[in-house]
C-alpha cells in the first residue's frame, strides 16, 4: 500500500473520530447515530480493503463512503440547524475526501449542508432573515455623553450596527443628538433567534443641554443593519431604518422622582394598581380591573385618551394623573311585589340584566302590604305597562319594575233603599256562604255576625260580575250597620260597611204606587204580569194572591200583604228586585217571607 493511500487512511479516521464524538451530540436523536454508526462501518471496511491487494475491492469500498457520508450530508443540509461541531465535521469531510469530491454529485450538498449551518434557514415573517434593533429609555441629566441602551436580535451567525446623528423633540424644544460609537459589531453562538444588549454613547452639546426644557424628547434614531452568514459571504442588510428613541431631560433642580396617581371612575366601576414613585425615565405600568357589572374603556389623562388596554405601560414626563374609565356592563333591577326573569318554564328572578334584553315580569304571590291590593297590572319606572302586558326591554340604567299595588279603600253598601249591586270580590272576602236551592232562588246566604240568621241575600250578576245584595231579617238586628275587615285579603276593599235602616212603607200616591181595593179579596192568576212601571203594591186587604199575579214585575221592590193572605208560591216570579214584604208580625205572612227569603217588616 502507497504513501498516498496510508495518508487516505489517517484522513479517514479522523473523520471516523469526529463523526463517532461529535457527529450524534450535535444533531442528536436516532438518525444521525445511525448515520455515525454506517460511515463507521463503511470506513472500517475501507480500511480492510487498503490492507489487501484488490483495486477493485477498494473502489468498492471507497465508492460505499461516498455514499454513505453523501446521505449525512444531505441530511445536515435538511434539518438546517447550526452546531459548530457540525460544521467541524463538514470540513474534516470535505479535507479528507477532497480529491473524491470535486464534480461528485454530494459536492453540491456539502455546499448546502454548510450554507445551512452558517446561515441558519429561520425566516421572518417576510421570509428574510431576521434581524432587528430596539432602543431602550434613557435619561438624560448633564451635558456630554449619555448612553443609550439597546438590544439587537437576530438570527444570523453575525450582525452589525451604524448608528447616525438624530434630532429630538419635546414640544417646540429641540435636542440634537451626536452619535460617539457609530459601528457595533456582534458574532452570534446560538443558531436559533437570539441577541445581544449594550449602550450606545450619544453625545449633547452644553449650549444644547442648557437650551432645551426639561421633558421627555423624542424622535427616531437612524441605523443601519447587516446579518453575516459567516461561510461565503452572503449578508443581509436592512438599509437605513429609524428606530423611536425617548431621553427624558432632567436638569438641576428638578424632581428626583415623579409621582404617577391613578383613580378609577365610577369609583365603583373597578380599581387600579401600579401608582407611586419613579425615577424619571423608568417606565411604569398601570393595571385596571372591572368591578362585577362593569367593564374597562380606557386610560385618559387631562381628559385625552391615552390607552385602551386595562394595563398600560408608558414612561412618565413628570408628575402623572391618569383616570382608570369603566362603564356599565350589567344594571340592576329592583323588583317589587314581582320578580323579573328571562322568558322560561322555570324563571330565575334577576338582579342584574345586560341592556337591549327582552325580560319578563312574574307575580310574586306573596301579600302586598299592609292596607295595599294588587290592581293586576305591572309598571316599569313608574310608567304603567299596557293590559296584560309583562315585558319590557333592558335600558341602559337601573330599573325599578312594580306590580302596581293601591291603597284598599272603604266600601259602604247601604241597603235601605233596597238591593245594591256590590263586587263579588269584595262579598266573597266578608264571610262564608250558604248556597240556596238554585231551582228556588238561585242565591247565596250569609250570616254577617255568625248568629245562625242569615242576613244578606246575594244574586250572582253574570253580566258585570257583581252580586245583587238584598237585606234579610237578620239585617234588623244588625241595624243601623254593620263592619267587615276583609284587609287581609287581595281585592280593593279592605273594609265593607253595610248600612241599613229599615224603610217604611211609603203609600204616597204616584204612578209606581199600585194601591188595591178594599173590597179586592183575590188577585187573579197573571193580573198584573209584565207590568214593570209597578214598584210598589199596597194589597192590605187582598186575602188570595193567585199564580203568577205579579209575574216579571222587574220593578217591583215592596209589598204590604194581610197577615192570612193567601201567596201562590209563582205569584213573584221574575220579580228580581223584590225584597222587603210588610204586614201583621208573627202571621202566615212573615213565615212565607222569611221561607223565602224577604225581608219581613212587621207593622
Amino acid at each position: 500500500m502507497g504513501g498516498t493511500d496510508m495518508k487516505k487512511i489517517g484522513r479517514l479516521i479522523l473523520i471516523l473520530a469526529l463523526v463517532l464524538t461529535l457527529l450524534p451530540c450535535a444533531a442528536g436523536g436516532e438518525s444521525i447515530e445511525e448515520y455515525g454508526e454506517e460511515i463507521k462501518n463503511a470506513l472500517d471496511s475501507l480500511t480492510d480493503a487498503f490492507a489487501g491487494d484488490s483495486q477493485q475491492a477498494v473502489n468498492t469500498a471507497r465508492q460505499n463512503v461516498m455514499d454513505v457520508v453523501s446521505g449525512a450530508v444531505k441530511y445536515l443540509a435538511r434539518i438546517a440547524k447550526y452546531d459548530g461541531r457540525c460544521v467541524m465535521i463538514l470540513t474534516s469531510m470535505n479535507y479528507a475526501c477532497v480529491s473524491w469530491s470535486k464534480g461528485s454529485p454530494w459536492s453540491g450538498y456539502m455546499e448546502q449542508a454548510y450554507a445551512a449551518n452558517y446561515e441558519v434557514f429561520l425566516k421572518g415573517a417576510n421570509g428574510a432573515h431576521y434581524v432587528s434593533l430596539s432602543f431602550d429609555s434613557a435619561v438624560l441629566s448633564a451635558p456630554g455623553y449619555t448612553k443609550i441602551p439597546y438590544d439587537i436580535y437576530h438570527n444570523c451567525v453575525r450582525a452589525e450596527a451604524t448608528f447616525y446623528a438624530c434630532t429630538l423633540t419635546s414640544g417646540n424644544s429641540v435636542i440634537p443628538v451626536k452619535v460617539y460609537d457609530d459601528f457595533l459589531d456582534g458574532d452570534g453562538e446560538e443558531a436559533n433567534i437570539f441577541g445581544w444588549s449594550g449602550d450606545l454613547f450619544a453625545y449633547i452639546a452644553e449650549a444644547d443641554y442648557q437650551a432645551a426644557a426639561p421633558g421627555t424628547y423624542t424622535g427616531k434614531m437612524g441605523y443601519s443593519l447587516r446579518g453575516y452568514d459567516g461561510g461565503d459571504g452572503h449578508e443581509y442588510n436592512t438599509g437605513w431604518v429609524g428606530g423611536e428613541i425617548s431621553l427624558t431631560l432632567v436638569k438641576p433642580g428638578d424632581p428626583v422622582e415623579y409621582v404617577v396617581t391613578a383613580e378609577a371612575s365610577p369609583a365603583e366601576g373597578g380599581t387600579v394598581t401600579g401608582t407611586g414613585s419613579c425615577r424619571p425615565g423608568t417606565p411604569v405600568t398601570l393595571t385596571a380591573a372591572a368591578e362585577e357589572h362593569y367593564r374597562f374603556v380606557n386610560w385618559t389623562e387631562n381628559g385625552s385618551e391615552v390607552s385602551t388596554e386595562a394595563s398600560y405601560t408608558f414612561t412618565p414626563a413628570g408628575d402623572s394623573h391618569l383616570v382608570a374609565n369603566f362603564e356599565r356592563s350589567e344594571y340592576g333591577i329592583t323588583s317589587r311585589y314581582c320578580f323579573v326573569a328571562l322568558n322560561g318554564e322555570i324563571p330565575e328572578p334577576l338582579d342584574f340584566a345586560v341592556p337591549g334584553t327582552r325580560l319578563f315580569i312574574w307575580r310574586d304571590y306573596g301579600d302586598p302590604p299592609e292596607g295595599m291590593y294588587w290592581t293586576g297590572g305591572y309598571s316599569v319606572d313608574g310608567q304603567l305597562l299596557p293590559p296584560n302586558e309583562y315585558e319590557f326591554t333592558m335600558p341602559e340604567h337601573d330599573v325599578t319594575a312594580d306590580a302596581v299595588c293601591l291603597p284598599q279603600e272603604t266600601l259602604t253598601v247601604d241597603l235601605s233603599a233596597g238591593p245594591v249591586p256590590v263586587p263579588g270580590s269584595a262579598l266573597y272576602a266578608c264571610g262564608d256562604m250558604d248556597w240556596n236551592d238554585p231551582e228556588a232562588f238561585d242565591c247565596y246566604l250569609m250570616d254577617l255576625d255568625g248568629d245562625g240568621t242569615y242576613d244578606l241575600k246575594l244574586v250572582p250578576r253574570e253580566e258585570d260580575g257583581t252580586m245583587l245584595v238584598s237585606p234579610l231579617g237578620g239585617m234588623l238586628a244588625l241595624s243601623p250597620s254593620v263592619t267587615k275587615d276583609i284587609s287581609g285579603e287581595h281585592g280593593a276593599y279592605g273594609t265593607v260597611v253595610f248600612s241599613f235602616t229599615p224603610p217604611a212603607f211609603d203609600s204616597a200616591t204616584s204612578d209606581s204606587l199600585l194601591v188595591l181595593p178594599a173590597d179586592l179579596d183575590t188577585v187573579e192568576a197573571g193580573a198584573f204580569e209584565g207590568d214593570t212601571a209597578i214598584q210598589v203594591v199596597d194589597a192590605g186587604h187582598c186575602m188570595t194572591l193567585g199564580a203568577q199575579a205579579f209575574k216579571g214585575c222587574a220593578g217591583l221592590t215592596k209589598i204590604r200583604l194581610s197577615g192570612t193572605c193567601l201567596i201562590d208560591e209563582h205569584a213573584f216570579d221574575g220579580c228580581t228586585s223584590l225584597y222587603a214584604i210588610y204586614g201583621p208580625a208573627d202571621s202566615e205572612t212573615q213565615a212565607w217571607a222569611e221561607a223565602h227569603h224577604l225581608l219581613f217588616i212587621g207593622e
